[in-house]
């Protein structure tokens, strides 16, 4: 069993002899993938991974197998319900959008008529109307779209975070040693 301690750092051999290091794979000194590898979000995924494999005292792969399980729980569960409520809330809104709609298409005619208006004016004025009408069905249900990709605007970070940590943990960058 390897443990992941503080101490001196690991190099690896690259393939001309020199040890690989964060700045060698961002192409220079204070690139941005040693900014990312060093920032404090990746030090924090760090420090919680050694916590839980030191506090579990369990193996490596199933201290990052339990970190995964930790973080799928405490956040994607509750974001992935949050989603779902949402969808269906917008589902809900569609019947009523879609009498909206007709009945606005209807208004538009009758207007477009009194005033004159082309084609192009009129539908230029029921896009505009609808898409009033369906903001303001979201204000009321508190239900936007864009509250659905929640989920992914956390996870995709959360996964970048916690890759770099491990990859910190397994090159010993950022002082971390491997056993």
């Amino acid at each position: 069993m390897w443990r992941l301690a503080r101490g001196r750092p690991l190099t690896v051999a690259g393939a001309r002899g020199r040890p690989l290091t964060v700045a060698a794979a961002s192409g220079g000194p204070g690139g941005w993938y040693e900014w990312l590898a060093q920032s404090a979000a990746v030090r924090w995924a760090e420090e919680g991974l050694v916590g839980l494999q030191a506090a579990a005292g369990l193996p490596w792969w199933a201290a990052i197998a339990c970190g995964a399980a930790l973080l799928r729980t405490a956040v994607t569960l509750p974001l992935a319900a949050h989603q779902g409520r949402l969808l269906a809330k917008l589902e809900n809104l569609q019947p009523e959008i879609k009498k909206l709609a007709e009945r606005l298409r209807y208004e538009v005619s009758v207007r477009g008529k009194q005033q004159g208006w082309s084609e192009k004016v009129a539908r230029f004025h029921f896009k505009k109307n609808l898409r009033r009408i369906i903001t303001e069905l979201y204000i009321r249900d508190n239900c936007h779209p864009f509250k659905a990709t929640l989920l992914v605007w956390v996870q995709i970070p959360m996964w970048v975070c916690v890759s770099m940590a491990l990859r910190n943990c397994s090159v010993g960058a950022s002082g971390s040693e491997g056993d």
